[in-house]
């Protein structure tokens, strides 16, 4: 429990990353994100949400494929060991898909990086903000619930 958002209700500052980091690497799931969808999707076009035009504050991208519209809230998330942790805003807007995106998803390599649908995971809401930890099991994460988290290879469904 973060005394900070007990005592207070509020969103701590993390003590181990620099001022501004949490926020580029969250840009940079979203352009690897968008980039994945572009390059290996249906050929459906994808754009970064804008909370001016009414898109919610959690929707980070927005695409259209095959006459479907997708809203995509986007984490990063880190490898911890044996669990992959994700800071995930909340509340995030009904129909939207949470995909977490994992630099070092495997551990030891810098290029590996995995995407995973969160949209079924049940998060822990902490203020204005919900974690989700992930235990890495012999076949892949699994949820808060014991639901698998099955890594996102194919991206046609966007």
């Amino acid at each position: 429990m973060d005394p900070a958002w007990l005592q207070f209700g509020t969103t701590p500052e993390s003590s181990h990353v620099e001022p501004g980091a949490a926020a580029r690497q969250a840009q940079g799931a979203t352009l690897w994100l968008a980039g994945m969808i572009s390059l290996t999707g249906s050929g459906g076009n994808v754009a970064f949400a804008d909370p001016a035009t009414g898109e919610h504050e959690s929707v980070r991208l927005v695409s259209i494929s095959q006459g479907r519209v997708h809203r995509i809230v986007v984490a990063r998330g880190t490898r911890e060991g044996k669990r992959i942790n994700f800071d995930l805003p909340h509340p995030v807007v009904p129909g939207a898909k949470v995909i977490g995106v994992v630099p070092w998803c495997n551990g030891t390599d810098a290029t590996s990086i995995c995407a995973y649908d969160l949209t079924r995971c049940q998060a822990t809401p902490r203020g204005g903000h919900a974690s989700l930890s992930l235990k890495v099991g012999p076949t892949g994460p699994v949820g808060p619930s014991g639901e698998d988290v099955v890594e996102m290879t194919d991206f046609s469904s966007f």
